[in-house]
């Protein structure tokens, strides 16, 4: 793509998906405000504030695609891949429209070649609450945020099933001695039957 293309976009290129369409998915998919407070950075929530989770690296609208053109969009299959959420600017939650799931992949990367599984929206999250109890933390504070912290903001993201993958976390890594987090990261997924097939 050359300079003249980015100046003078082609007709195909302002077709692309806009933060009105996500926001609209958000909406569609009916989501949890919460979900749609993040997107538009109106989320004030006093525990979501104190992690963080509402500032620019935490959860906000998917910029990285938003100022992209169709033709770059495309990179991102975004006829198939909504996004609807990015998290610290590299980490893309998206609707799968194909399927009426959900992935997470890695802007660099992309959703290509199936490298990321369709799952429920409590599945594409199991990665993101084990990752909030492993890296605890003290705020400013100096208060450190609790498994009870870690629940209320699964439940304020729509998680169902918050308390079973909290429950497996503590019983898993805090009380046993398991040690493999990708086959704990599976079994998690298939006790909440998380996968969705083509």
């Amino acid at each position: 793509m050359g300079l003249l293309d980015l100046l003078f976009p082609k007709k195909e290129d302002a077709q692309k998906v806009t933060e009105e369409d996500m926001r609209n998915t958000i909406i569609k998919l009916n989501l949890l405000i919460t979900i749609l407070e993040l997107f538009d950075g109106t989320c004030a929530d006093k525990v979501v504030t104190r992690l963080g989770l509402n500032e620019s690296y935490g959860f906000t609208k998917p910029y990285p695609i938003i100022d992209l053109l169709k033709c770059q969009q495309d990179h991102y299959l975004i006829d198939r891949y909504i996004p609807l959420l990015a998290y610290g600017h590299g980490t893309i939650y998206a609707y799968d429209s194909l399927l009426n799931g959900f992935i997470k992949y890695y802007l660099e990367l992309g959703p290509k070649d199936g490298r990321y599984p369709t799952l429920t929206w409590d599945g594409v999250f199991i990665d993101y609450i084990f990752s909030l109890w492993e890296n605890k933390w003290i705020d400013d504070d100096n208060e450190e945020y609790t498994n009870e912290d870690i629940i209320y903001v699964g439940k304020l993201l729509g998680l169902k099933h918050i308390e079973v993958i909290m429950e497996s976390i503590v019983r898993n890594f805090e009380v046993g001695t398991f040690n493999s987090y990708e086959k704990w990261k599976q079994e998690t997924t298939d006790l909440l039957n998380a996968h969705i097939n083509e």
